[in-house]
């Protein structure tokens, strides 16, 4: 599925919210529906690709006080930095903070750090990353559910606008160099990985936002806007605050 077709995918949905405390509580539920819908319905745990910033922290301190069975999870996240893991500029510190150190019984699969074996250089962690942990193809869904921030600029993950990412899908994970937004070195999931997804939760709040959400919604060229390119198999949804919805429709 290298090439969008938005006829593909069901229409986003739009869930917008007064705050981003009310965004957070509502994408919580949603979210912990989908967890226990895929371990009824598909018999096994799911596997989640988790986000940061604003909403996506807020949204795990939720998880982490909801009554979720996190056994046998599989722990994701869409990007990372190519940072030491001390580094609090990781995605996964920031969400282990939040999250995982306060639940229990999940699966993590993390992003390399330098010094780790295989990861000399960006590339080569982005390498053996996909090589240790490949993401299931053909009609099983890369993940049951995955989740999005997004920039001002509407990028996902680490998929930036008109950049090599956003051009290609010839990978399932991605080495980004010279990033425009520090620091330069990154991996990532491609957008095809997102779009082989079953569920795809945007998480977004801010009138930063309000201008890329808009033009994601209405369709616009994933190249110019990489989120109107992420879309699910089963469904998308739009968590925002009404600063970042406040664009919408007009």
């Amino acid at each position: 599925m290298s090439r969008f077709d938005p006829a593909y995918f069901p229409d986003p949905e739009t869930f917008i919210h007064s705050d981003v405390d009310e965004l957070a509580a509502a994408a919580a539920n949603a979210i912990a529906e989908v967890l226990a819908e895929t371990r009824e319905t598909q018999g096994r745990p799911a596997r989640i690709s988790l986000t940061g910033g604003g909403a996506g922290l807020r949204t795990a301190r939720r998880l982490a006080a909801a009554d979720i069975d996190w056994t046998g999870v599989e722990v994701h996240f869409g990007d990372e930095r190519f940072v030491p893991r001390s580094d609090p500029e990781r995605n996964s510190a920031q969400v282990r903070e939040a999250l995982l150190d306060r639940v229990s019984g999940y699966t993590l699969v993390d992003w390399p750090a330098p010094g780790d074996d295989g990861a000399a250089n960006v590339d080569e962690a982005a390498a053996s990353f996909a090589a240790a942990h490949p993401l299931p193809s053909g009609d099983s869904p890369t993940f049951d559910l995955f989740l999005l921030g997004m920039g001002g600029e509407g990028h996902v993950n680490s998929v930036f606008p008109h950049s090599p990412q956003v051009a290609s899908d010839a990978a399932d994970v991605m080495a980004v160099h010279d990033c425009p937004k520090p620091p330069p070195e990154r991996m990532t999931y491609s957008l095809d990985v997102v779009r082989r997804s079953a569920h795809v939760f945007f998480l977004v709040a801010g009138s930063e936002k309000a201008e890329a959400a808009a033009a994601a919604l209405d369709g616009a060229d994933p190249k110019q806007w990489p989120a109107a390119g992420a879309r699910g198999t089963s469904s998308t949804r739009w968590f925002l605050d009404e600063a970042a919805a406040a664009e919408i429709g007009r």
